[in-house]
């Protein structure tokens, strides 16, 4: 089936599809049957449905039906398929896509979740971190994008090519597509992307992530009110674990070759684990430290200190006062701004390449916000990113719906929108990138108003 001489039948998009998923580096596509010569001496595979294969005078011919049960027999043999194992469910494989969509992504077999992607329309949206990133989360899973937004995994960092196998190549073309149909798109910033026709070429990946995302300990110190209802450490058990799945990552070869963002789960610098992955005489180019900022001292500034060409520091704060940022972060608020202070002179001096301040915006903070940019550019800060409140579980419905300032899921609430009618909200540094299609749609509802000065 991988041989050089392959010969796909079918239309092109589908065609190019189909052998970006199973590797294909060399073919030739041909629309019709008929157009095969009888004493072709090649690898055939019919990408499209036909009556009876058997006319064609070759031994080396597979048809979709068959391709499919291949990807399935494979998976089941030899793949964690996700956390639960649910695609091992015993049922039969649907090919009808109209029965697929009604199905939850995470239920799909390998062929179903094919089946998808090759025959979605696609969407006008530039994206592609499932095409050149992974996120490894505790569990050793690999996710293409934050496991929030896709929701399903590529493999498991544990198995061998998890980042290339099958599973991953069908969910990087759901991005190469455009389709984006295994994201949820209603939880991102993309969530009213118009439907547009794409058309598909020949497709390639790298056999490596340009952009990693280290996700693998959830120790932190802090118990944000929107994060977790306490502290978090790693038990011995999951020390353990994680040990394993850092000893694999880095066996991968990845954190020489990828960009580095280090730590989608916890506290970077509260994590034995994430503190060893820094500790290294490698010189590697690109890290971006994602962190509270309140364990972000000059001790643990030296662990990256010229280890990077380029280091870039995000860090979430979510208030301007020391007792906002008490209430939602339980955090020492004059420590972390002793640390800014560090941070900024660094973006001064260019030690740090980029420098980036988040607030997540809710109702306990939100007034909080023109100040929170009036902080952030004391400190050199090149983004200050604002973004909705997501439901972790920590919060009951009531609670959250009261709390996320976001009506009908599709506007702001007034008093949040009035604040962000400030004139300070358009200059260079703020991102509300998040909260774009919230403002247009509640634009819409509360009319044209000019800057209203608060």
């Amino acid at each position: 089936m991988y041989d050089k001489n392959v010969i796909l039948v079918g239309t092109k998009r589908i065609c190019n599809q189909i052998a970006y998923v199973f590797n294909i580096k060399e073919y030739s596509i041909l629309e019709n049957i008929t157009d095969i010569e009888e004493d072709e001496d090649a690898t055939i595979l019919i990408c499209k449905k036909i009556k009876n294969k058997k006319k064609i005078k070759n031994n080396n011919v597979y048809s979709l039906k068959e391709l499919y049960k291949y990807l399935d027999k494979e998976y089941k043999e030899k793949f964690a398929l996700n956390r639960n194992n649910v695609r091992n469910i015993i049922r039969p494989t649907f090919t009808n896509k109209r029965i697929i969509d009604k199905i939850p992504v995470e239920l799909l077999k390998p062929s179903e979740l094919l089946i998808k992607v090759i025959n979605s329309k696609g969407y006008d949206i530039s994206c592609n971190n499932l095409e050149n990133s992974c996120n490894i989360d505790y569990e050793g899973f690999i996710w293409g994008c934050c496991p929030t937004w896709i929701r399903i995994p590529f493999g498991n960092i544990n198995k061998e090519n998890s980042y290339n196998n099958h599973i991953a190549r069908i969910i990087k073309l759901s991005s190469l597509n455009k389709s984006y149909c295994l994201c949820d798109l209603s939880k991102c910033k993309f969530n009213n992307a118009n439907i547009k026709e794409t058309n598909i070429g020949t497709l390639k990946t790298d056999n490596y992530p340009k952009e990693l995302t280290i996700a693998i300990d959830k120790t932190c110190n802090l118990k944000c009110q929107s994060c977790r209802k306490s502290h978090y450490k790693a038990t011995k058990e999951e020390n353990q674990k994680i040990e394993e799945i850092k000893d694999k990552l880095i066996n991968t070869g990845w954190l020489e070759k990828s960009d580095i963002i280090i730590a989608g789960q916890g506290e970077v610098f509260f994590s034995e684990h994430y503190k060893n992955i820094l500790k290294t005489d490698i010189k590697r180019n690109k890290i971006t430290i994602l962190s509270n900022g309140t364990l972000f001292n000059e001790k643990n500034w030296k662990l990256l200190e010229n280890k990077y060409k380029e280091i870039n520091v995000q860090i979430s704060i979510d208030a301007a006062t020391e007792e906002t940022y008490k209430k939602l972060r339980c955090g020492n608020f004059k420590s972390l701004i002793k640390n800014l202070e560090m941070l900024g002179n660094l973006r001064k001096e260019e030690k740090i390449q980029n420098l980036q301040f988040n607030f997540v915006v809710q109702k306990d903070n939100y007034k909080e916000m023109i100040k929170f940019i009036e902080m952030g550019k004391s400190f050199n800060a090149d983004k200050i990113l604002f973004t909705k409140l997501n439901n972790w579980g920590t919060y009951s419905k009531k609670e959250y719906l009261e709390k996320c300032l976001i009506i009908d899921k599709k506007y702001l609430n007034n008093d949040l929108y009035k604040t962000i009618q400030n004139p300070i909200f358009k200059e260079m540094e703020v991102d509300l990138t998040t909260f774009e299609n919230y403002i247009s749609a509640s634009k819409k509802l509360y009319g044209d108003k000019k800057w209203i000065k608060l």
